[in-house]
């Protein structure tokens, strides 16, 4: 434990379990807690997998061999999500937010079986893993899941850097310092991933000991950055997500526009006027009603109310249905669906299945049933 480099390894481990665990402190939602501590345990689980290596320790806890490959396969994922929460924190729908963390599952499947086999059938496998490939093995699918962690990280991180590439220039840079920072990291991280995936494909066993040696290092260096930055910056997550929306705002087509009165007009049309139940309305003719284009209008519904066209009048849809669903328990469902701007049964029963998880007669029963008890409960303090 005297060799510099293994301390160093030790202190990045020490920072990445300490960040996770710190991470349930934070005040936000508990899928947000449970993504970051996931973020940082699934690295602190790849330095451990580094440290047992360079010690070698690893002979002692053939166990632990690749166990760290399904924690580090949800790094891509786990950062970009880590990453977008920064500047916008609204997520996708969970759905969407799975799909990621398939090579994960994958790569679970691969392992475990791994993990009940005797001692002596590892040290076999971890040495053709050593010493190449040959054929269809476990050596070859633990080889393949490290190139796809590899690629996979690195694409997410491209892709956020196209997402936010209007943060990306020096004026943004001098406002913001702490952008600089950020975009910094990334391009730090991009390139250890760049030379992991190189050494991964290129090197010799040797040659690959030294590039993760390398790699390891530069880890635990790029976590006492950020650990650094976040003392230094403690409302840093707010800051970016200003300078982020500050910019969209200067490259947006809404800069000239009176969105006090879009909003205005907009509520009247909703609420007033009951735009939402023509079943023929689309965004052009909203858009004709507001006296802006649609692109203006689509990106301000985007933008500034976080909704899509059709969520924006759906909303207004179902809160109408679900009155007249109560209301007015001898009209049929088509007659409602239609009434409130629905073509057809089958869209509303869609629509309202989505935000209720219940069918329309399910919700009028279950509400009807609600309201009786509290009406007759008023009757009955009333006399």
């Amino acid at each position: 434990m005297n060799d510099p480099f293994l301390l160093i390894i030790l202190g990045g481990i020490i920072i990445s379990y300490l960040s996770a665990i710190s991470a349930f402190l934070d005040k936000v939602t508990y899928q947000e807690k449970l993504g970051t501590f996931l973020l940082f345990f699934s690295i602190g689980m790849a330095q451990t997998s580094y440290f047992l290596w360079y010690s070698g320790l690893e002979e002692k806890f053939l166990f632990f061999h690749s166990v760290d490959l399904p924690f580090i396969c949800c790094v891509g994922p786990l950062l970009f999500l880590y990453l977008h929460r920064i500047i916008d924190s609204k997520l996708a729908p969970l759905k969407r937010i799975y799909i990621p963390f398939l090579p994960a599952l994958l790569s679970l499947i691969i392992i475990i079986p791994f993990i009940f086999i005797p001692d002596e059938p590892k040290k076999v496998m971890i040495q053709e893993l050593n010493n190449g490939i040959q054929g269809i093995s476990y050596a070859f699918f633990i080889l393949v899941i490290r190139l796809v962690i590899f690629i996979q990280t690195t694409l997410y991180l491209l892709y956020f850097i196209f997402k936010t590439r209007i943060l990306v220039s020096i004026k943004s840079f001098m406002r913001e310092r702490l952008t600089f920072h950020l975009f910094l990291i990334i391009l730090l991280t991009i390139s250890i991933l760049l030379l992991g995936l190189i050494a991964q494909v290129f090197f010799s066993f040797e040659q690959l000991k030294v590039s993760h040696k390398v790699m390891s290092f530069l880890i635990t260096g790029l976590l006492i950055y950020l650990h650094l930055l976040v003392r230094k910056y403690p409302h840093s997550a707010g800051e970016v997500k200003i300078e982020y929306q500050k910019v969209k705002y200067e490259n947006s087509n809404l800069r000239n526009v009176d969105l006090d009165q879009i909003q205005t007009r907009l509520t009247y049309l909703l609420e007033v006027e009951k735009v939402y139940t023509d079943n023929d309305i689309n965004l052009d003719k909203l858009a004709e009603h507001l006296n802006i284009g649609s692109h203006k209008l689509s990106q301000y519904l985007n933008e500034i109310l976080k909704l899509t066209f059709y969520d924006l009048i759906n909303h207004y849809r179902l809160l109408a249905s679900e009155s007249l669903l109560v209301n007015q328990p001898d009209r049929t469902v088509l007659s409602i669906a239609l009434e409130v701007g629905f073509s057809s049964q089958s869209t509303f029963y869609s629509a309202f299945g989505k935000k209720w998880k219940m069918s329309p007669n399910k919700y009028r029963k279950t509400y009807a049933i609600r309201d009786q008890k509290i009406r007759h409960s008023d009757t009955r303090f009333s006399t």
